[in-house]
């Protein structure tokens, strides 16, 4: 498990960023897995017009803390418009299916 404190991880500053923009609290019972990004093209298949940014986060202080962040991104002509971080709470099957679905392994997390 990666520990943001360290500073060890170029990833920790962006997830840091989302995070707290996204209202969870960074006093270390957060832990996190992703991110998973996917990208949505125009019609023609060839230019990126959105870009989703997901992270799935324990709370370990709340009972059944699963949280899901995404944030989107919209693309127009060379632009980014980025949204703000939607929050999605989740139980614990919900939780584990996100991860295998996304192939995150369970041992692969940052606490924060």
């Amino acid at each position: 498990m990666f520990d943001s404190t360290s500073g060890n991880s170029a990833s920790a500053s962006p997830l840091r960023t989302l995070l707290t923009s996204a209202g969870v609290p960074l006093d270390g019972q957060t832990e996190v897995w992703g991110p998973v990004v996917a990208v949505q093209l125009d019609h023609s298949g060839t230019r990126v017009i959105q870009r989703y940014v997901t992270v799935l986060v324990r709370r370990h202080s709340q009972p059944g803390g699963w949280l899901l962040v995404r944030q989107v991104s919209e693309m127009y002509n060379g632009w980014e418009n980025t949204s703000r971080p939607v929050v999605t709470a989740l139980g614990d099957e919900s939780a584990q299916h996100w991860l295998v679905e996304n192939r995150i392994s369970a041992l692969t997390s940052a606490r924060f």
